[in-house]
């Protein structure tokens, strides 16, 4: 059984949801959500691929793709 890798800006021509940009965001945090360890992302030869088939089950499976946002106390709003 051959793998098939799709290029990260080719993704969404190959029924993966989202746009390239979208998917580079995905790509970027790809340690922290899990999709490198899964299997969904892969970086051969300095590029980054995608499996379409790993990627749909990891979607289906993560509920979330990057880190949370750490707010600076000193900018948050402050009560009224």
């Amino acid at each position: 059984m051959s793998r098939q890798l799709v290029a990260i800006a080719k993704a969404p021509d190959h029924g993966i949801p989202g746009t390239a940009q979208s998917l580079q965001w995905v790509a970027f945090h790809r340690e922290y959500n899990g999709a490198e360890k899964f299997g969904a992302i892969i970086k051969w030869g300095g590029r980054l691929y995608v499996d379409p088939d790993k990627f749909l089950a990891w979607m289906a499976t993560q509920p979330r793709i990057s880190p949370p946002v750490q707010r600076n106390k000193s900018t948050a709003r402050k009560p009224k």
